[in-house]
């Protein structure tokens, strides 16, 4: 799905079942616009291939410009519902081989396809998560509200103390090398940036989070030193990502409806971030562009280094007591 030109959760098909779209909550994959039927269109796999299905909606299901009766997808096809834009894509290959076979990694995945799996389950009435679209929606007032950039920074962390396990959490820039730079922590001085420089650790986030843009949680690794569980999410921006938000939590703390939130509040940063950086990823990544190239940066992402010059770090305690000030 793609929500204001970015894209926003993204949700697998099982080719054993029928996937109805529409404005209803209890269908798989619900849509909030107006112009969209309670049962508007339905995916379906037959004969080899994926058949998008218009089932008698008022205003249309539209595939590539054009009004739809039932038509066949293809790798990169544009699927429009009312106002509601989403993108046909055929994976590479099935994220899930990885947390299978790798012993550190608990869940990981695309931060779309994790975003969508928690909306799903939060549809669930007896699931634990069936607050979390309200706390979402309040969230989002307060991150796109932030007047600058390292308001956007202060309300994340804030947000993620508050509402998830974390004993610990910080901001980190993406740089070169895939390196993780430390913008702001909390508390100061904790294990959390040891933690990332565990070799173990650092492999496993730079290739998984740096590089292929997923958002991963990891299990306790004693022999490397590290004895809390971590969950790192990062934000992208265009094609690649530019920083992440990374938690700690003692081991056996973290639970799924915490990683599904840091999944969603750090997408709801991201678009806050790029609010005000005008597309972030210069402003966050710094070393990023090439060195041979002249740089070229607006007023705003100027604005937005100037404010990260000032972010610092404070003590745990003080952060939760509401303290509005990092210096």
């Amino acid at each position: 799905m793609r929500i204001g030109g970015q894209p926003g959760p993204t949700f697998l098909l099982d080719p054993s079942r029928e996937t109805i779209l529409g404005r209803s909550g209890d269908i798989d994959i619900a849509l909030a616009d107006r112009l969209a039927s309670r049962r508007h269109a339905m995916i379906r796999h037959t004969d080899g291939q994926w058949l998008l299905e218009d089932l008698e909606s008022r205003n249309g299901t539209w595939l590539d410009g054009r009004a739809v009766q039932a038509e066949p997808l293809h790798d990169g096809s544009v699927v429009r519902i009312g106002m509601t834009e989403l993108t046909y894509q055929v994976l590479a290959d099935d994220p899930t081989v990885r947390e299978r076979s790798s012993r550190c990694v608990i869940r990981s995945g695309p931060v779309g396809q994790l975003q969508g799996d928690a909306l799903r389950r939060s549809q669930a009435v007896d699931s634990e998560d069936g607050r979390r679209g309200a706390m979402l929606y309040q969230a989002s007032l307060r991150l796109l509200a932030s007047r600058s950039s390292q308001e956007v920074i202060c309300a994340m962390l804030e947000l993620v103390i508050e509402h998830t396990a974390a004993s610990g959490v910080g901001w980190f820039r993406i740089g070169a090398e895939a390196a993780f730079e430390p913008v702001c922590v909390v508390p100061p001085g904790g294990q959390l940036a040891s933690a990332l420089a565990a070799p173990s650790i650092r492999s496993t986030i730079d290739q998984l989070v740096s590089r292929e843009g997923h958002a991963v949680w990891l299990q306790p690794n004693p022999a490397a030193g590290v004895h809390s569980e971590l969950a790192c999410v990062p934000l992208v921006s265009g094609s690649s990502p530019h920083a992440a938000v990374v938690a700690m939590a003692p081991s056996g703390r973290l639970r799924d409806s915490d990683f599904d939130l840091l999944v969603g509040l750090t997408t709801l940063a991201t678009a806050a971030w790029d609010g005000h950086s005008g597309g972030g990823s210069p402003a966050t990544a710094p070393h990023a562009h090439d060195a041979r190239q002249p740089s070229i940066r607006s007023p705003l992402r100027e604005d937005a280094d100037n404010e990260l010059s000032g972010l610092s770090t404070v003590e745990l305690d003080a952060f939760r007591d509401g303290h509005d000030s990092l210096h």
